[in-house]
């Protein structure tokens, strides 16, 4: 079995375009699968934890 014959589409990278890509194709009812090489979703945005404080990394404001 091959991912190919298991989706209509296939978006690479799990960062925040990707993710709202994956969001609309399936509100839309395209079968997705999102790939990323990453181990969380996200892309460059993260939460980090610096001496017990959290700092958010990468883009943190998004407008409509």
């Amino acid at each position: 079995m091959s991912v190919a014959s298991d989706v209509d589409a296939l978006v690479i990278g799990a960062g925040v375009a990707g993710l709202a890509a994956a969001r609309e194709l399936e509100r839309r009812g395209v079968e997705t699968l999102v790939v990323d090489a990453g181990e969380i979703a996200g892309g460059v945005m993260r939460t980090d934890d610096v001496a017990g404080y959290r700092v958010e990394r990468g883009p943190n404001t998004f407008q409509r």
